[in-house]
């Protein structure tokens, strides 16, 4: 197999493998990858102007995050099929962080220039996760300082010491990993999810969320799209929502 091998796997897809499992997990993925169900978002969404276009902002946020994904795919699958003389099993058998941390260090080496290639690599890969860590870092940072008046230098500090102590406990004990990493990813995000939901579905009013969407009156909306994406998140997204978080509780 080659690199180009690769590309044709991730880019021809065979809808004979997709399955019900595929279209929970690439749900799954999407809490984690856009952090829904986090309280990132709408921490974030306070922020916004109320200028920002809403609808725009919310679909560049969506199609950055597939553009970068794409990009990521290109550069790991490719690799394991130019390296590997069962790609497809190594694919299947190794989660990202596992074909990230042990599949691409070996081909680095491989690849002209492939110390500084991979050196250059990692750092963006720390530099993405400091990232989502200052994004989850800021929720509880806001309610601190929102919610109990702390001012917001000392609710940083507060913060970075629970979180240094987590993360320390989770370093020395990978069972502490092992728990954080389960209760996160199949109650409190699938969790959070259906209450966002369940909230602007059914206890935001419908003058409210007209006044959100259209950033209060700034921008005109076609009121068919607006009833259908009402209809999709009062009835379709609490659905999608509970099948992913019961998917995730019984696997």
């Amino acid at each position: 197999s080659s690199a180009a091998d690769g590309l044709v796997f991730l880019f021809r897809p065979d809808f004979s493998k997709v399955t019900t499992h595929t279209v929970l997990a690439a749900l799954g993925q999407a809490f984690f990858s856009l952090s829904i169900g986090a309280g990132v978002l709408i921490t974030y969404g306070s922020y916004i102007r109320k200028e920002d276009n809403l609808v725009k902002t919310s679909a560049q946020i969506a199609l950055f995050d597939l553009i970068f994904a794409i990009i990521a795919g290109c550069a790991v699958i490719p690799a394991v099929f130019a390296l590997k003389n069962d790609p497809s099993t190594v694919l299947a058998d190794n989660t990202d962080s596992a074909l990230v941390f042990n599949i691409l260090p070996e081909v680095f080496p491989q690849m002209p220039l492939g110390a500084l290639i991979g050196a250059f690599f990692f750092f963006a890969l720390i530099l993405a996760a400091l990232t989502s860590s200052l994004s989850q870092y800021e929720v509880p940072v806001s309610y601190l300082v929102e919610e109990h008046n702390v001012p917001r230098k000392k609710a940083g500090v507060i913060v970075f010491v629970i979180a240094m102590l987590i993360g320390a406990a989770c370093a020395l004990r990978g069972q502490v990993l092992g728990f954080l990493d389960a209760l996160c990813a199949n109650w409190l995000m699938p969790l959070g999810g259906v209450i966002a939901v369940v909230f602007v579905g059914w206890m935001m009013k419908k003058v409210d969320l007209m006044d959100e969407l259209s950033s209060g009156g700034r921008y005109n909306l076609n009121p068919r799209a607006v009833a259908v994406l009402r209809f999709l998140i009062r009835y379709i997204a609490p659905v999608g929502v509970l099948t992913v978080f019961l998917t995730q509780l019984f696997s």
